[in-house]
């Protein structure tokens, strides 16, 4: 197992890169679009929204900054700033087969499988590995 990246939400991407970019040197390396389906699966908020990573040597930063801003007092998933960290794991059912967690399944067509799961202070942990099992 190893850290895949950290997610990360804010309403203000240059606030963001202000911090990440200017101040300690990350690089945007990716960026891509959610979908109205895919945001209201993975945030249960209606809308899209941005997804961009950045990274500085292994460590990568996912931020996602959604079409329509979202009030911090109604936040329907975790908190702005930090909200999850990643993991890849090579054999997803061994894994759940140790632990028992409420999980959700997104197949993305690109290869990715990815599962959320919470701890027990409710905080999100996505798991995700290839289908072709990739060596992690």
């Amino acid at each position: 197992m190893k850290i895949d990246h950290v997610g990360w939400i804010t309403n203000d991407l240059k606030k963001f890169e202000g911090f990440w970019v200017k101040t300690l040197g990350f690089k945007k390396i990716w960026q891509s679009h959610l979908s109205s389906e895919l945001t209201r699966t993975l945030f249960r908020l209606p809308g899209g929204a941005r997804c961009l990573r950045y990274q500085k040597g292994k460590v990568t930063i996912e931020c996602h900054v959604f079409d329509r801003p979202v009030a911090k007092n109604k936040l329907p998933f975790n908190r702005f700033g930090l909200n999850h960290i990643c993991l890849w794991v090579r054999n997803r059912q061994e894994f759940l087969k140790k632990h028992s967690f409420q999980t959700d399944i997104y197949h993305n067509p690109k290869g990715w499988d990815n599962i959320f799961i919470r701890d027990f202070e409710g905080n999100w942990i996505e798991l995700k590995e290839t289908f072709k099992k990739e060596k992690k």
